[in-house]
């Protein structure tokens, strides 16, 4: 759609403006927001925050100075609700064309033992686990702001009758993690191009 940053355009002789600056005088605000869902058709909103589509407060983080992307800071996760807070920094992509949720090998990996049975497949060399597993929510944060990630949401689909594809995978050998849909499914996002950051809030999300 032309959401990202002008610098990673490749149209060649003349570079030209991505679709978002190209409107972004002409709306109310130059923000536009993503509401993703799971099983469903979501929404894109520009020039606009609809209220009803979150609860709480919005908490933003500044996009890294210099990044062609939406690139910002996470400083900490939580897997499953009432387990402890641990302080881990990570830089992550906030990038609406990922499928997954892509996390630091170390982070990717402490999660999966919270699953019973899961395992990385040797043919694909991605997480695996029996569909009859039930997953652990994973939570993510910086500042005092915590996002959301139900354990349903996490299960990507089936690879076999009884194997199923585990949502988030490692980002080892790229350089940063990537907040795909897996995670954008169950937040609320607004992207502010004026003040580059990007915002967060959570919503009501599916149980099953």
């Amino acid at each position: 759609m032309g959401l990202a940053m002008s610098s990673l355009n490749t149209v060649r002789p003349t570079p030209q403006n991505t679709y978002f600056q190209n409107v972004q005088n002409n709306l109310a605000v130059p923000v536009f927001t993503a509401n993703l869902q799971k099983g469903k058709a979501g929404n894109y909103n520009f020039g606009y925050i609809d209220q009803g589509e979150y609860y709480g407060s919005i908490q933003f983080a500044k996009v890294k100075k210099g990044s062609p992307w939406w690139q910002i800071n996470i400083e900490g996760y939580r897997i499953a609700a009432g387990a402890p807070w641990h302080k881990y920094n990570y830089s992550a992509i906030v990038d609406t064309g990922t499928t997954l949720l892509l996390l630091p090998g170390v982070l990717t990996n402490f999660y999966y033992r919270k699953v019973k049975g899961a395992y990385i497949d040797q043919d694909y060399g991605v997480w695996v686990f029996p569909c009859t597993s039930k997953l652990p929510s994973f939570y993510f944060g910086f500042g005092s702001y915590q996002g959301k990630v139900p354990g349903n949401y996490i299960n990507y689909g089936r690879l076999t009758n009884t194997v199923c594809y585990g949502g988030i995978q490692s980002s080892d050998g790229i350089g940063f993690a990537i907040l795909g849909d897996i995670l954008l499914k169950a937040q609320f996002v607004v992207f502010d191009l004026k003040g580059q950051r990007v915002g967060f809030a959570n919503k009501l999300t599916i149980k099953s």
